[in-house]
């Protein structure tokens, strides 16, 4: 993500990083109790923290890191391969605008430069929205020379 951050220009001081599911314990927990995680009963818990934790910090965008955070955030389930449909797309969660995009270590999983690229250019949405210049080089990073 270092890289990334640094390839659009943005100081890594100006991100805030967090995960929808906060503990791992309190993930068990609500298993232990019946209450699987990927339903909506365990989310909750989890939706109502981030809401709280985004009112703090007032972002000017959330970047939303692969399927599971998009049917969190955006309460829809996909079907299979429908997320390479969706990616990519402005939409609102709690009053703040979101894009969804894939996961950094699927990009490591993947390694294809279609996928990268794919990846990129969801990067350079989110520089739009930003208002952060965008250079010729970076628009063309991932197109064949």
């Amino acid at each position: 993500m270092e890289k990334i951050l640094k390839a659009m220009g943005v100081d890594q001081e100006e991100v805030y990083f967090t995960s929808i599911i906060k503990s791992k314990s309190l993930s068990n927990a609500l298993l232990q109790k019946g209450i699987n995680c990927s339903e909506s009963k365990g989310n909750e818990l989890f939706i109502e923290y981030l809401k709280k934790e985004l009112s703090l910090i007032n972002p000017t965008i959330i970047i939303s890191l692969g399927e599971l955070a998009y049917t969190l955030l955006s309460d829809r389930s996909l079907a299979a391969d429908e997320f390479n449909l969706t990616r990519g797309q402005l939409y609102e969660f709690s009053g703040f605008p979101v894009l969804s995009t894939f996961n950094p270590s699927y990009l490591l999983l993947k390694d294809s430069i279609e996928t990268k690229r794919l990846f990129w250019e969801d990067l350079l949405m989110v520089m739009e929205v930003l208002k952060i210049e965008i250079s010729e080089k970076q628009k063309n990073y991932f197109k064949k020379q």
